[in-house]
């Protein structure tokens, strides 16, 4: 398993490209290692998640708005923005532990974490 991960690993150790890769103010080349690629991909997916939870309290809002009186529509719509808030909740909750994780591993790996 080790060795599966090195090899995953090995394209993204690479060496900072000095001054050539230094930012407009002077800073140092960004890092890719494969922590910081996976520390990346799992803001991204975060980011997406909350875009959901976004538009389906869009969708639902609008479906109670237009329902005019309508039961049907305005418990669908209810149901729509309690399940969102439930995803939103669990969501948050994994964003927490996720990053307490890759902190705790990042520190112990000799990372500085996020």
């Amino acid at each position: 398993m080790t060795r599966i991960l090195a090899a995953i690993a090995e394209p993204f150790n690479t060496a900072p490209l000095g001054n050539a890769a230094a930012g407009a103010y002077g800073g140092t080349a960004p890092s890719t290692t494969l922590f910081s690629v996976m520390t990346n991909i799992v803001t991204a997916v975060f980011s997406l998640l909350g875009l959901i939870f976004l538009f389906l309290t869009l969708y639902a809002g609008f479906l109670w708005m237009t329902a005019m009186g309508d039961p049907k529509k305005v418990t669908k719509a209810k149901d729509i923005l309690t399940q969102s808030v439930i995803g939103l909740i669990i969501v948050l909750l994994s964003y927490a532990i996720s990053f307490f994780v890759v902190n705790l591993v990042g520190t112990a790996g000799g990372f500085d974490g996020i």
